[in-house]
């Protein structure tokens, strides 16, 4: 008896999907990482973000404080030594950039002046420094042996000072005051306290290498000082 061989279709065709169910498997498995990956980066991606808006706000918040306290200091009886000092033009001012050929009229509060005048006045500090205590700028911090946080710095100028009369709410009788422009501009950034270890040492663009996202805004008023 003789028999013939034949090839069966349905072997070679279960071969054929059975590739076809392992690049299909891996495809799936690629897309999924791929989903995943993007997942994951956006993720972080709005972490940044929101921690950089925080640090936007705070720095905005520090600016507009130092504006108050400057307009304060004028309020309690010191604007007139400091429009003394300002028509003597012959201030540096940072706005006016680094080389300042003709003298200007303005006059510049950094923050240790504020930090003493607060202190005397009131018995606290302009910045809270973040410790096992909450700071102005951020949470307790968990281990305080080891230390890193958020520290700020900010400087006031003050310029463009002119006579004005007829002052709104004062009697028109009453002498003239003098309106000046306020400039007051803050910095927001990480730090670590083993470099810098208190708010007084804070100086402008800190060499501290946690330093690496400092926000630096300003905010500009003008304000109006009568003549007492």
């Amino acid at each position: 008896m003789k028999y013939a061989l034949f090839c069966s279709p349905t072997v070679d065709r279960r071969e054929r999907e059975r590739g076809a169910a392992l690049f299909v498997v891996v495809m799936v498995i690629t897309l999924l990482t791929a989903v995943g990956i993007f997942a994951a980066r956006s993720t972080s991606l709005v972490d940044a973000a929101t921690g950089y808006g925080r640090q936007a706000a705070q720095t905005l918040a520090l600016a507009d404080y130092g504006a108050k306290l400057v307009a304060s200091e004028l309020g309690q009886g010191r604007a007139p030594r400091v429009f003394q000092i300002m028509d003597l033009r012959n201030q540096y001012c940072p706005s006016y950039g680094s080389s300042v050929t003709t003298p200007q009229p303005c006059y510049v509060y950094d923050y240790s002046q504020l930090e003493l005048r607060v202190v005397q006045n009131a018995g606290f500090n302009v910045i809270d420094f973040q410790s096992a205590n909450p700071g102005s700028l951020g949470t307790p911090m968990v281990d305080p042996s080891a230390p890193s946080g958020i520290d700020g710095v900010l400087q006031v100028e003050l310029y463009d000072p002119f006579e004005v009369s007829n002052i709104k709410g004062e009697s028109a009788s009453k002498a003239s005051g003098r309106e000046v422009t306020i400039n007051s501009i803050a910095q927001v950034r990480p730090f670590s306290a083993t470099t810098q270890p208190t708010q007084n040492n804070s100086v402008w663009c800190s060499n501290d290498p946690t330093s690496t996202s400092a926000s630096v805004l300003s905010v500009r008023t003008q304000i109006v000082v009568p003549t007492l």
